[in-house]
């Protein structure tokens, strides 16, 4: 296979070499000098019967560490400097190895991925980085299955469940409808992201709705005080309210550099006094992923919450649906998380709201399926009820 850009020339061949034993290699031959991210294979490891299962790490030094797949998810890489991976998978002992690159691991349940991903260049390592004119990558995977050299996990217990459902909202914020769409809402409070941007006639409009629930976003304390002005003037009473500095919507990693200066807790004393009527709440309006990294104290605040897209990593119907299997994983660890604290779900959607990892949503004029965009072709269809119905009844139970 080419480049279109002809910047290198590269081929795939996989083998079966003996019986439960695959040999996949790749190949990258650059034409000219170029600057990349990453290049060679990706895994991705299911998390039905492997999440919380025994896993041993090998490393590029013949050295081996015994450890698990994550239970809860993990914020941080959960593996690192990987040669190859043992584990049992429904019975069935699997060994691969891994050569032309060292390798890490992260769980993609953060995103709702029903994976977690084995891959190459290191995140700790400077991307992206330089390859030369006649440079060559190469990378060989070999997967070894041995029936019967594991133990398999015991099937779940299948049957219907009855639960409580809890109270829906419509997410709304400038840019994504008119304000004359507050007043036609169809009886359901709103969840509300308000900033700076926002125009007086929105929040005019928002107080003839049913108390709110708000998001506020803030460049520094003054401008909290400023967003807290006007709401009060519109005569908004919310009913819950979260805030965050504005860096603080963008992922990190949690051995990164993080933002220095006011953080998240420091914005809830002033909540607390603006808002004496309402729960206060802390954690991300983005993903599970952000709330994962920077977790607020919940002994400080009312309740914690979340947010989640279907397509941060791929947007086909079947990546889109294998979401769901990762949400009982995602609500058990955000329970952990909260200790005790209610989940206040924010903004659960196929199409991304905001993007924590890029300066902006991807644009889609085309409506594509299209990973990172805002405008998914599947919103207005019975695609995206039926996945709502899903996630209300994984939050149900």
């Amino acid at each position: 296979f080419c480049d279109p850009r002809d910047a290198f020339h590269g081929s795939f061949q996989a083998r079966l070499t003996a019986p439960g034993t695959l040999e996949s290699e790749v190949t990258f031959t650059f034409r000219r000098p170029a600057q990349i991210n990453r290049a060679g294979f990706t895994l991705l490891h299911p998390i039905r019967g492997v999440a919380g299962q025994p896993l041993i790490l090998h490393h590029p030094d013949g050295a081996t560490t015994a450890t698990t797949f994550p239970a809860r998810i993990s914020p941080a890489q959960p593996a690192r400097n990987l040669a190859g991976l043992a584990h049992s998978i429904d019975g069935i002992a699997l060994h691969i190895t891994l050569s032309g690159d060292v390798f890490e691991m992260e769980d993609q349940r953060n995103w709702s991925d029903a994976s977690f991903k084995t891959y190459c260049r290191p995140l700790a390592l400077p991307f992206p980085f330089a390859v030369a004119e006649g440079e060559v990558i190469r990378q060989r995977v070999t997967l070894t299955l041995t029936p019967g050299a594991g133990s398999a996990p015991a099937p779940n217990a299948a049957g219907s469940k009855r639960a409580r459902l809890p109270q829906v909202l419509l997410a709304h914020e400038h840019g994504l409808c008119t304000p004359d769409g507050l007043a036609t809402a169809p009886g359901l409070p709103l969840l509300f992201r308000l900033a700076t941007e926002t125009p007086d006639a929105t929040l005019t409009a928002l107080a003839r709705a049913a108390p709110p629930a708000l998001e506020i976003v803030c460049d520094d304390l003054p401008d909290l005080d400023r967003q807290i002005a006007r709401i009060r003037r519109a005569g908004v009473a919310p009913a819950r309210v979260t805030a965050l500095p504005r860096p603080f919507l963008k992922s990190h990693q949690p051995d990164g550099t993080w933002p220095t200066g006011l953080q998240p807790a420091d914005l809830v004393p002033h909540l607390r006094a603006a808002f004496p009527d309402a729960l206060i709440g802390g954690g991300s309006l983005t993903s599970f992923t952000e709330l994962n990294r920077h977790r607020p104290d919940p002994a400080q605040v009312d309740f914690i919450t979340f947010g989640n897209t279907a397509i941060v990593h791929a947007a086909d119907d079947l990546s889109v649906r294998q979401t769901i299997e990762a949400l009982p994983d995602i609500f058990a660890s955000a329970h952990a998380i909260a200790a005790g604290k209610p989940l206040h779900l924010g903004l659960f959607s196929i199409g991304m709201r905001s993007n924590p990892y890029g300066d902006a949503t991807a644009p889609n004029p085309q409506g594509l399926r299209l990973p990172m965009a805002m405008a998914d072709p599947r919103q207005p269809t019975a695609f995206a009820a039926a996945y709502a119905v899903a996630i209300l009844a994984e939050a149900a139970r």
